[in-house]
């Protein structure tokens, strides 16, 4: 979800809540669509395919151009990143809370 909110939002679609508390509201209700590994890999498929297809589509001028994201303004070139960094520090909870279940085996090696 957060990938294509971040896409949206670079796209300049405002953000859609006025609160933190309304965005964590949201979050927590769509989460519970979920149910099974397998919908949760086909969301980040489906969101991270339409978000490489969109970078493809980014002209030089707009990875030129300047994000304002109403709290800052981030050059775009370093905006682009935020999916990815963000993605891989819940990878690397996920990961940390397996270790605590006594499982050692690193499932992130593809």
């Amino acid at each position: 979800m957060s990938i294509k909110g971040m896409q949206d939002w670079f796209s300049g679609q405002p953000f859609p809540f006025d609160k933190i508390s309304d965005l964590d509201a949201w979050s927590r209700a769509k989460e519970k669509e979920f149910t099974s590994r397998e919908q949760v890999m086909g969301l980040l498929e489906e969101n991270s395919n339409a978000y490489l297809a969109w970078l493809d589509s980014l002209t030089p001028e707009q990875l030129a151009s300047t994000l304002d994201m109403g709290f800052a303004s981030f050059p775009m070139a370093m905006a682009i990143t935020f999916p990815a960094d963000h993605t891989r520090a819940h990878a690397s909870q996920i990961d940390y809370i397996q270790t605590t279940y006594g499982d050692l085996d690193w499932h992130m090696a593809g």
